[in-house]
């Protein structure tokens, strides 16, 4: 089910993509215009003024795909590794977006060392999670790639990017961040599954496949006429004089 601020992401990503490839005045205005809407719809869970949503939106003028984020599982002695978030002062996995150049699991070890200061190696992935699906609070449609570490060394320590840094038993979790809520556990239940998670198909998204049946264009009679007209001349160039 889609929130009104994945509504709004879908809308500004249209509106970018108008404005990116459209050469005519007329339409950018039109798209500009669809970017406004798209702020408005974002206001109905988002406290913030149109402006600034506007704003926003147009300072991430080339994002057009959903966005990418690395976060690290890391579990010692049946604890997770969890960090205490400073915007929300809630509780989450270590991670954050995955930078160009990057492979996921090069991002999910930088994340791990900058917000833990533990080194670490990757072991596999875990599961991708699509944030429309787990409620994560980006503006931004995002997917979070979540991959098991090993530790290889480091000293666990709070970093500028978090308040606390702490193991938790698998069986008793704090208050988690907005999504990370739904998401910290069923990577706890892949880990232990060996399995992968993968968001599957659902009979909407299988509606995508189908072509969609070819319209008619409603032709004014004015256009009719004129189509006549040339097609009887046409007739009449290829119609051989009478001797």
């Amino acid at each position: 089910m889609r929130t009104p601020t994945l509504i709004a992401d879908e809308l500004r990503s249209m509106a970018h993509a108008g404005l990116l490839y459209s050469g005519n005045v007329y339409d950018q205005h039109r798209y500009l215009k669809l970017m406004e809407l798209s702020a408005e719809v974002a206001q109905l869970e988002i406290p913030a003024p149109k402006p600034q949503l506007v704003k926003a939106y147009l300072e991430q003028a080339t994002h057009i795909c959903p966005l990418m984020g690395a976060d690290a599982v890391v579990v010692k002695e049946n604890q997770i590794l969890l960090i205490r978030r400073k915007d929300s002062g809630l509780w989450a996995l270590p991670g954050g977006n995955i930078d160009v150049g990057e492979s996921v699991s090069e991002a999910a070890v930088r994340e791990l060392f900058e917000e833990t200061g533990l080194r670490a190696t990757p072991v596999r992935l875990l599961g991708v999670f699509d944030a429309k699906i787990w409620r994560g609070r980006s503006l931004m449609h995002f997917y979070q790639m979540v991959t098991h570490l090993d530790i290889q060394g480091g000293e666990l320590q709070t970093t500028m990017e978090t308040l606390d840094v702490k193991f938790w038993p698998l069986d008793a979790l704090p208050e988690l961040d907005e999504g990370h809520r739904l998401m910290v556990p069923k990577a706890i239940e892949m880990l232990k599954s060996g399995e992968t998670h993968l968001d599957l198909l659902t009979p909407e998204d299988l509606k995508a496949q189908i072509p969609p049946a070819p319209r008619k264009r409603a032709q004014p009679f004015r256009y009719k006429m004129i189509r006549g007209l040339v097609h009887l001349l046409f007739l009449m160039q290829r119609t051989p004089a009478p001797r």
